[in-house]
């Protein structure tokens, strides 16, 4: 039996809580039994956190221009 995987549009979907209640009951049933998409899910969050906190890290460095 092929198992279909979610794609990283649908983890995105699921962590930013754009999916309806259907589609997060669906998406939760497949999490609990798929070990390769709830890694995929833990990735694609720590790759978000990392972007958060590169980009909260760089606002503290940055200074407005002359011009502003």
């Amino acid at each position: 039996m092929k198992t279909n995987h979610l794609t990283p549009d649908e983890l995105t979907g699921y962590i930013y809580s754009t999916l309806d209640d259907a589609q997060r009951e669906v998406m939760n049933a497949h999490l609990m039994h798929c070990p390769i998409c709830r890694a995929n899910l833990a990735a694609q969050e720590m790759r978000r956190r990392q972007i958060s906190n590169d980009l909260k890290a760089a606002l503290n460095f940055a200074s407005p221009s002359m011009e502003m």
